[in-house]
């Protein structure tokens, strides 16, 4: 090194995808993830010990070791998916002679780091970032040379040879390090970088070797985790690797993608067969002797190619197309295997060959975030201005969902777009097929939505047809009983046999454990090919509702309550049908499903639907009511839950079980609403009918909330007594939803006590008893309540986290009572972090939530207010704290107004009240006792800081004299 040079590791990383990210998410979420993001990376840095250099959509960090440089990306990648907004980013690092120059302290105090770092390294630092994939971390050579063998030892590494920068003189070699556990990939080739290969004393591009790849015609989107798949079974050993899936899906694109990847690793060559036209083991033949630039002689033509691939080495076919041909494929392709072992094949098919070393990778749809990116590029690349702006961005999900994140069909919908802007694409997705043609020359069968279709239409048999008519009155999947219990066939045709077949056929798909289901596309497809017998969809129907009638409360709410829609379908259509007793019975399990999952509006919806049934009988409409009633009871609207509960007991005499669920649901709305006296008169009157009637079901929901009351009211033994004989219930019935409803709530009591660690293990329990029961109101309720409880631990980053996971969570359901909750526990995080302007706007989000909720109102205008004070708006402070006052009383119990007099003990203060002040502080002190809070609970806390306030009032009085 020249004198004034320092060496040193740098490290370059970038978040993929912000961008997208952002207009998907808005700026405020977008703001929030980024500091979760920032706060992260940097504590690693400290760890590390990191020097932050500068900061875009990542960092440049200095290093003096490269094995503290890969510490800290392989903890940076860590951290990125642990984030409640996970995030992927791209990482690269370099070690060389750098010049450190020092920034003057005037441009320091107007945000420049201290110094910046000039030299060779920085640039090639830069590229070999550049050259990396999301979640994937490079090492230059020399990087690699200088890092220890005992930090290698602990982790995956993968050389992905040389290559050529531009910019930068001389060819540099990649490697890649990660986790053990970490799928790995070669970078993909860009117009600046290239993968280049030793050829005497010069370089040759990867790209020369020979091959019959197609050019791509338009960029190459996502799939980085297929592709990875496909190389790791590959590296695996697989000789014969098959794409399974429905036509469109991107087959095709995914091995082309990954042989020109992977290009390097075969000097023999890679060579694509399109195997659409053949229809034969001859068609076979012909087609690949194309792919493979092989003229045949005379001779048997399958030993011909198998001589061929055999002289070949170590060379990649790709057979495209081959479902069609599956009953040829051990003659042809099963002897070339063994005829030339050092070729690997990659075949995309529609139907599984079944032949021997066959390894089979079903296809999914695209990711989510991938099919937005996707239909944005196709659109920009189709003459329509990108970005789109905000309300025409948000259709752009919805959109691509509906047509199920298939590449084909998105592909087609972004064609349209120089027409239709995305939200009117929407709105026409009901006429997908005629919407999804190609406009341009394409004449194959992909060239429209409805062509593919027909294609592996025509490949099916008669009973197989049959089944997937049926079938498509599934709505959300199915399992295979219910498939059993719904299709009709001919005696000589078992149901399991179809359905298999159909799977391999890829017009089914896996869905987890034996769950199956089918595209929309392809449900729809069906159903307009069934409507050629509309007597069949009919009976078909009829089966499948009152299949979905008998189920109890555990099979509808099975699998995470996996059979939602079916229920809000089969609903439907038995209403249609005036089979009325079944309807209302669905629509009691919809309710089940929908508190759990959301959104509420929709059991509403569905309820009114029934409601307007004539002559539908009175009990009926009844049960009817109760989960109108207890829809718009989380929805906040108070008054029309309450005008519904009275109107439904007015109707329902006492020894009918449905008076019971009636009562506790008008219970839980005055408990919410802060009548104390009145909603204990209807749980305890609930609970004498549930002890007379109930099997057990009605009796744990009413304790679980005559405890909820008792714990709010802080009568904390009564409240406990409660809960643990409604967890006995709940275990005897292996109810594991209640038994994660129940862990919540004695979580909350043991945090109300200052038993911090036990809330915190009851609130973890919780929240996986609502994430493995599918109950999404009590796991945002769980996230909310830890993101509180390590908040008051001074834990800021995590409870950020799980406090926007519940946000995330309330949202998403339309829970608007836990909107509430979680945008005013925000408001806590913040305030914590030293911001109580942008508190301020959650508290006020807050209270926005609270409607007619007077208790909820009261309780948000404390924070409110208390903030207002704290920014020196002191009249709006004055009057909410008085509005506050005015709604609350001592129903709601003592926690609640404990925290009030801390704040108008702490307005008094600021107005030079201090005689006011000190029995404002007393009451509050008498209301923390009453409450039996500990000194580290929020009103502990404020009490505690409104003493300090009066102390130092009176110690600044005694110093005046």
């Amino acid at each position: 090194m020249e004198p004034g040079e320092v060496r040193l590791a740098l490290l370059f990383s970038d978040v993929v995808d912000s961008t997208q990210a952002n207009v998907a998410a808005g700026d405020a979420a977008m703001a929030a993830a980024w500091a979760a993001h920032d706060e992260a990376a940097r504590a690693l840095m400290r760890r590390w010990r990191g020097r932050e250099i500068g900061r875009s959509d990542g960092f440049l960090v200095a290093f003096e070791t490269v094995a503290d440089a890969v510490g800290y990306a392989v903890a940076y990648h860590r951290s990125n998916a642990a984030l409640a907004a996970p995030m992927r980013a791209r990482a690269g690092m370099h070690v060389g002679p750098v010049r450190l120059r020092f920034n003057a302290p005037a441009d320091v105090e107007r945000g420049a780091t201290p110094f910046e770092v000039d030299g060779l390294a920085l640039p090639v630092a830069a590229r070999v970032m550049s050259a990396a994939l999301g979640g994937q971390t490079l090492l230059s050579g020399p990087a690699f040379e200088a890092l220890d063998r005992e930090t290698v030892a602990g982790l995956q590494v993968r050389r992905h040879g040389h290559w050529r920068f531009k910019g930068v003189p001389d060819p540099v070699e990649l490697v890649e390090v990660g986790d053990a556990s970490a799928p790995m990939a070669p970078p993909p080739d860009s117009a600046k970088a290239h993968r280049v290969v030793r050829d005497g004393e010069h370089w040759r591009s990867v790209r020369e070797l020979p091959n019959t790849l197609p050019a791509e015609r338009d960029a190459f989107v996502g799939r980085a985790d297929a592709l990875r798949e496909l190389a790791a079974c590959i590296d695996g050993g697989a000789r014969v690797v098959t794409l399974l899936g429905i036509g469109g899906i991107g087959k095709t694109r995914l091995a082309l993608r990954h042989a020109r990847a992977w290009l390097g690793e075969f000097d023999g060559g890679a060579w694509f067969c399109d195997l659409a036209a053949a229809r034969s083991a001859d068609g076979i033949v012909h087609a690949v002797a194309q792919g493979l630039e092989l003229p045949l002689g005379k001779a048997d033509p399958v030993r011909q190619i198998g001589a061929a691939l055999a002289g070949r080495g170590a060379c990649l076919v790709i057979l495209d197309n081959f479902e069609q041909v599956v009953p040829h494929a051990e003659a042809t392709l099963g002897a070339w295997v063994e005829a030339a072992p050092q070729a690997t094949f990659v075949v995309t098919s529609r139907e599984r060959l079944g032949i021997v070393g066959e390894h089979v990778l079903p296809m999914e749809p695209l990711p989510a975030d991938e099919a937005a990116a996707m239909f944005i590029a196709r659109a920009a690349a189709a003459g329509q201005r990108v970005p789109y702006a905000a309300d025409e961005a948000a259709c752009i999900g919805p959109l691509v969902e509906m047509l199920d994140r298939l590449p084909l069909a998105i592909e087609l919908a972004a064609a349209r777009a120089a027409l239709m802007s995305p939200r009117t694409l929407l709105q026409r997705m009901g006429e997908r097929f005629q919407l999804l043609a190609s406009r341009g020359g394409r004449r194959d069968r992909q060239a429209t939505l409805r062509a593919t279709l027909d294609w592996s239409w025509q490949l099916l048999s008669g009973p197989e047809r049959a089944a997937l008519v049926q079938l498509a009155v599934f709505e959300g999947g199915f399992t295979l009983d219910a498939a059993q219990a719904v299709l009709e066939l001919p005696t000589d045709h078992w149901a399991p046999d179809l359905v298999q077949s159909l799977l391999e056929k890829s017009l089914l798909r896996r869905r987890g454990g034996e769950r199956l289901d089918m595209l929309t596309t392809v449900q729809h497809y069906a159903r307009e090919q069934g409507g050629q017998e509309p007597a069949v969809i009919a009976e078909a129907e009829r089966r499948h509702w009152r299949h979905c009638a008998g189920w109890d409360e555990v099979q509808a709410t099975a699998g995470r309550c996996a059979e939602a829609d079916n229920i809000v379908a089969a609903c439907r259509r038995a209403a249609a049908a005036r089979d009325d007793e079944a309807a209302v019975r669905l629509l009691g399990s919809a309710w089940i499903v929908l508190r759990l999952t959301g959104p509420f509006g929709a059991a509403i919806e569905l309820a009114q639907h029934l409601l307007k049934l004539p002559d539908l009988p009175g009990p009926l409409r009844s049960r009817v009511a109760i989960v109108v009633g207890s829809a718009r009871t989380v929805l906040g609207q108070v008054d029309a839950a309450r005008e519904t509960f009275g109107a439904a007991l007015g109707r329902l005499a006492e020894p009918d079980r449905w008076r019971g669920e009636a009562l506790l649901a008008y219970g839980q709305l005055e408990s919410m609403t802060g009548d104390t006296r009145r909603a204990i008169a209807l749980l305890d009157e609930a609970l004498a009918l549930a002890q007379r009637h109930d099997t057990g079901s009605l009796h744990c929901r009413v304790l679980i909330s005559l405890g909820a009351l008792a714990s709010e009211t802080s009568r904390n033994d009564e409240a406990r007594g409660h809960y643990e004989a409604a967890l006995a219930l709940a275990r005897a019935a292996g109810d594991a939803r209640r038994e994660g409803l129940l862990q919540g709530n004695l979580g909350v009591l043991n945090h109300q006590l200052g038993r911090l660690d036990e809330a915190a293990g009851c609130y973890e329990r919780a929240a996986q008893l609502a994430m493995s029961t599918g109950d999404k109101p009590n796991e945002g309720n769980q996230r909310c309540n830890l993101g509180l409880l390590r908040l008051e631990q001074g834990r800021l980053t995590e409870a950020r986290a799980e406090l926007l996971l519940a946000s995330g969570i309330a949202a998403a359901i339309g829970h608007v009572r836990l909107q509430g909750i979680t945008q005013c526990n925000l408001g806590l995080a913040l305030e914590a972090e030293g911001l109580p302007v942008i508190a301020l706007a959650a508290y006020e989000a807050a209270l926005a939530t609270a409607g007619a909720d007077q208790r909820a109102e009261g309780q948000y205008r404390i924070y409110v207010g208390r903030t207002l004070l704290r920014v020196g708006r002191m009249d709006e402070a004055r009057a909410c704290l008085e509005r506050a006052a005015a709604i609350l009383d001592e129903g709601v119990g003592p926690w609640i107004l404990c925290l009030l007099q801390c704040a108008r003990a702490e307005l008094a203060i600021a107005t030079d009240q201090a005689e006011r002040a000190q029995a404002l502080v007393e009451q509050a002190d008498r209301l923390l006792r009453q409450a039996d809070a500990g000194k580290d609970s929020e009103p502990g806390r404020e009490v505690e800081h409104a003493r300090a306030m009066l102390r130092a009032v009176t110690a600044a009085q005694v110093s005046r004299g």
